[in-house]
């Protein structure tokens, strides 16, 4: 993935490198999936893609309701629309699934597209950090991806998290 847009003071820098991994992580591992035993994963053209989200839904919506999750999604899509302008197309439903306008994908770049995927899950993500804690958001990316590696990640305070058995 190439270099991030780095323009003032913005949404994009307040994404933390921490929170930028762990969506790279989950979007790395939700495009990649399970290869078939044989076949090589085909290294698409990138797509507005919002699966990662899209997994996270139902346990959101448990946790924090269908409007509490679609405004998470809207403060989300607030935060991320100052560095990564398409991100304001983004259709945000009432029931919280995602939409993109269309007529705009075709226009844009491969790695627009890359960056507006991460920058978005990552404002997902911290956003849901500072609602229910870094420990239950943590333990919640376990429950709905457990092979995705996270026990390294750095929460800066010198503890490592270790997957729950």
């Amino acid at each position: 993935m190439g270099p991030l847009p780095s323009h003032g003071p913005s949404a994009m820098t307040q994404v933390t490198p921490r929170m930028l991994e762990l969506a790279r992580r989950l979007i790395e591992h939700e495009r990649i999936g399970k290869p078939r035993p044989g076949k090589k994963p085909a290294k698409p053209r990138p797509s507005i893609d919002f699966s990662v989200i899209e997994r996270l839904r139902p346990s959101l919506v448990t946790l924090m309701s269908t409007l509490g999750f679609q405004a998470l999604l809207l403060r989300a899509q607030a935060l991320s629309s100052a560095d990564i302008p398409w991100i304001a197309e983004v259709m945000i439903h009432t029931d919280g699934s995602i939409g993109e306008r269309a007529k705009r994908a075709p226009n844009l770049d491969p790695e627009e597209i890359r960056n507006g995927n991460l920058i978005f899950l990552a404002h997902v993500l911290m956003l849901l950090e500072a609602f229910i804690g870094e420990v239950l958001t943590l333990q919640l990316m376990i429950e709905v991806w457990p092979n995705v590696p996270l026990d390294d990640l750095d929460s800066g305070t010198g503890e490592t998290h270790e997957k729950a058995t």
